[in-house]
């Protein structure tokens, strides 16, 4: 289950000295890349293990050295996104996916090797380990959650998307509706993709004719999450579903002030 409090990522994944922002003393390679020579790459698999990092170095970069004389690596993995490491007595270690511009934390620096650069493609790839059966187009990191797993959101075409929590070698799957129930917030979800994800939820049930013209999450209780939910020509109530996701209650507005802050929606405000 997704905690609720997050961490904030960058005390989690940025303390120590400020990354290096331009690389110096590159060395070369037969292929071309800078710095990608065997001596740079087992420099960069030192500090990664050192760092307490699961990565197999398949090509890396020297990114210069920092005030303190550090030296700033950037690898790439052969399984999973890259990493920016700091070469120093207690290697630090930055995952690439935090400086992606489509939501990262961290500014002012950049992976640059191009195996770094394609984020969609790590997401895609993390997506499809966990069992998420759609187009993956975005995605990006979280934050930490209390438990201290790394949490992401991925971001589907046409569809709604997930946050999706790695604990260890496994993957904790989160749909959009029950991340708003629980006070999170998916950005790369349209109201028309968390919608349409809604009716989805209420096929087989009484409200399975139901087309949601407005759906708000109204938070979580110990019996499951309640939802608020204006059907279209259609009754305007608060469903509450239970922990494995079933409709398990329908509750008239009327009859539903005391929970939450009751029912908001205007069944006048649709439009024909």
């Amino acid at each position: 289950m997704i905690r609720i409090v997050l961490l904030a990522l960058v005390s989690a994944l940025v303390a120590g000295p400020a990354l290096a922002q331009d690389g110096q003393g590159l060395g070369t390679t037969s292929r071309g890349r800078a710095g990608s020579d065997a001596f740079v790459v087992e420099a960069a698999q030192r500090a990664l293990e050192g760092a307490e990092v699961d990565c197999r170095v398949t090509e890396a970069v020297s990114r210069g050295r920092d005030a303190n004389g550090d030296t700033h690596y950037e690898a790439v993995c052969a399984e999973g996104p890259g990493y920016v490491v700091i070469g120093s007595p207690q290697p630090q270690a930055f995952s690439c996916l935090a400086f992606d511009a489509s939501g990262g934390p961290l500014t002012g620096t950049s992976c640059r090797l191009p195996e770094n650069r394609d984020a969609r493609r790590h997401y895609a790839q993390m997506a499809a380990d966990a069992g998420v059966d759609c187009e993956v187009d975005e995605g990006r990191l979280i934050g930490m959650s209390a438990d201290g797993h790394v949490l992401y959101e991925i971001g589907c075409r046409g569809a709604a998307g997930v946050w999706l929590e790695q604990a260890g070698g496994d993957w904790e799957v989160t749909d959009c509706l029950t991340v708003a129930s629980q006070g999170g917030e998916c950005r790369m979800t349209s109201d028309s993709q968390a919608r349409a994800s809604f009716a989805l939820r209420l096929d087989g049930s009484e409200l399975a004719g139901c087309t949601p013209a407005d759906v708000r999450a109204m938070g979580r209780g110990a019996d499951g999450d309640y939802f608020e939910v204006l059907c279209a020509g259609g009754p305007h109530v608060v469903t509450r579903f239970d922990t494995d996701r079933r409709l398990a209650e329908i509750i008239p507005c009327a009859e539903a002030r005391k929970i939450g802050s009751g029912c908001r929606y205007n069944p006048d405000d649709i439009r024909p």
